[in-house]
């Protein structure tokens, strides 16, 4: 037995500082390449499809703060309708752009010289 283990053979390293190590062999195969481009059309199509839907709430977002201004503007102009067509408008134009009095009312014009 004493003679068994001393003819044993021990692999000696090439190099003190690394072991020799097996490199794996690495097979590529046409379903393997397929199956790779798949994936990364389905990523690039994921990102793409991302960054429309990212856009698209973006466009929404503009358009809503859009329609809350156009809102108020709207019951702006709504008050400015009804306040123009009320009596007291129509008075009050009258007499400032037309010089219109009332009956038994007395107009007063102040005196300016002329230079």
């Amino acid at each position: 037995m004493a003679d068994k283990e001393a003819t044993r053979v021990v692999p000696f390293p090439l190099s003190a500082d690394k072991p020799t190590r097996r490199r794996r062999k690495i097979r590529l195969s046409w379903g393997r390449i397929g199956f790779s481009l798949f994936v990364v059309y389905l990523i690039l199509t994921f990102i793409r499809v991302e960054l429309r839907i990212y856009g698209l709430r973006q466009e929404i977002a503009t358009l809503n703060r859009e329609i809350a201004a156009l809102s108020e503007e709207a019951v702006r102009l709504e008050q400015e309708v009804e306040y123009l067509s009320s009596s007291e408008y129509v008075e009050r134009a009258a007499r400032e752009s037309l010089g219109m009095i009332k009956e038994n009312e007395l107009l007063y014009l102040p005196a300016v010289p002329k230079k």
